[in-house]
C-alpha cells in the first residue's frame, strides 16, 4: 500500500517591504508544525522558478543529524540502518546515493513503518527525513507502534545473523539491544507521566512494557548463542525462524491462531532444553523459550484488551 501526500496550493499577496524587497505571510499550520516562533530564521532557497522556504536547522539539531551512505550499504541492510538512526533520536536522517530513484523505490515500503518520520528534502543525490516523534505529544498508539517496530526488526536481524554464522557479531547486537531497551523503557515511563490514563491507554502501556520484555529476552538469547558451534546454530535457526514468524504475525495481526502456535513452539523449545545433553545448547534453547514466554504474555494482554 502506498500513501501519497496531498499537495495544497495557496495563493498569497506580496507586500512591499522597504525599497528593495517584498514579504509574504507563511501558513500558520506550517509554522506550528515546525514549532517556529517570532524572530526564528528560515532558509530561502531558489531552484529555477521555484522559491523554497524551510526551517533553518540550529547547531544543536545539526549535531543531532545522522547520515546514511546508502550506496555503500550491504544488500538488505537499509531498513536496519534507518532503524538504528530512528531509535537513537536523530532529528534529521540524511540518505546519500547516486541512484536516488532506486533508493526512493526501496523507501516507499520501509518508511510507513516509522511513525513521525516525514520526507523533508529530496535532491539529486540525497534525501532527508525529519523525525517529528515527540514523546510529550505522541499518542499511546504511536508509542506501541514504535515498540512493535523495534521488536520485529530485532527478531528479523537475529534470524539473518543466525543464517550467516561466519558473519555473526552477536555480542555487538546484544549491546545494541540493551541500549534500545533502556531508551524505550524511558519513553514508556515518560508517556505514563503525561496525563491520566484510561483503560484503553493503559492497554497500550502494558503491551509496550511487554514488548520491552521480549527485547530483554532476545538479549539473553544472544548472549547464550555466542558460545554455540555452527552445527548447533543451524538447528537453532529452524526453531528461531518458526517462533519469529509467529511472534511477528501476532504483533501485526493479533490472531488467536498465532498465539496458539507461539505457545506450542515455546513448549517445544522447553522440551529441547530439557532433552539436550550439551549445557550450552540447553541454555540457548531455554533462552529461546523465554522469548516465546514473553511473547505469550504480550499476546494475552492484547487478546484481553482488544
Amino acid at each position: 500500500m502506498y500513501v501519497f501526500r496531498c499537495v495544497v496550493v495557496e495563493f498569497r499577496k506580496l507586500i512591499k517591504s522597504g525599497q528593495t524587497s517584498f514579504t509574504i505571510s507563511l501558513p500558520i499550520d506550517w509554522v506550528k508544525r515546525h514549532k517556529l516562533r517570532k524572530q526564528d530564521i528560515v532558509a530561502v532557497q531558489e531552484e529555477g522558478d521555484l522559491l523554497i522556504i524551510k526551517p533553518h536547522a540550529s547547531k544543536a539539531e545539526e549535531q543531532n543529524s545522522q547520515v546514511i551512505e546508502a550506496e555503500t550499504l550491504p544488500p538488505g541492510t537499509l531498513g536496519l540502518e534507518l532503524f538504528k538512526a530512528y531509535i537513537s533520536g536523530a532529528t534529521v536522517i540524511w540518505l546519500h546515493a547516486k541512484g536516488i530513484e532506486r533508493l526512493q523505490e526501496k523507501l516507499r515500503n520501509i518508511m510507513p513503518l516509522f511513525p513521525g518520520l516525514e520526507l523533508e528534502e529530496f535532491a539529486d543525490k540525497k534525501i532527508a527525513y525529519r523525525n517529528y516523534f515527540d514523546v510529550q505529544s505522541v499518542t499511546y498508539a504511536h508509542l506501541l507502534q514504535k515498540q512493535k517496530l523495534i521488536v520485529t526488526t530485532l527478531l528479523r536481524e537475529i534470524e539473518s545473523l543466525l543464517s550467516n554464522p561466519l558473519q555473526m557479531n552477536l555480542l555487538t547486537l546484544a549491546n545494541f539491544i540493551d541500549g534500545t531497551y533502556r531508551q524505550n523503557t524511558l519513553i514508556v515511563a515518560k508517556a505514563m507521566r503525561m496525563t491520566s490514563i484510561t483503560k484503553s491507554e493503559m492497554s497500550y502501556v502494558l503491551m509496550s512494557n511487554q514488548l520491552l520484555d521480549i527485547a530483554r529476552a532476545v538479549k539473553e538469547f544472544l548472549t547464550s548463542a555466542k558460545y554455540l558451534g555452527s552445527d548447533v546454530v543451524q538447528g537453532l535457526l529452524s526453531q528461531f525462524s518458526m517462533l519469529r514468524q509467529n511472534i511477528e504475525a501476532f504483533i501485526v495481526g493479533e490472531k488467536y491462531d498465532h498465539f496458539l502456535l507461539i505457545q506450542s513452539q515455546t513448549e517445544h523449545c522447553k522440551a529441547l532444553a530439557r532433552q539436550s545433553e550439551d549445557g550450552n545448547e540447553a541454555l540457548v534453547y531455554g533462552a529461546l523459550s523465554n522469548i516465546g514466554s514473553a511473547a505469550e504474555q504480550y499476546a494475552k494482554i492484547a487478546i484481553i484488551y482488544r
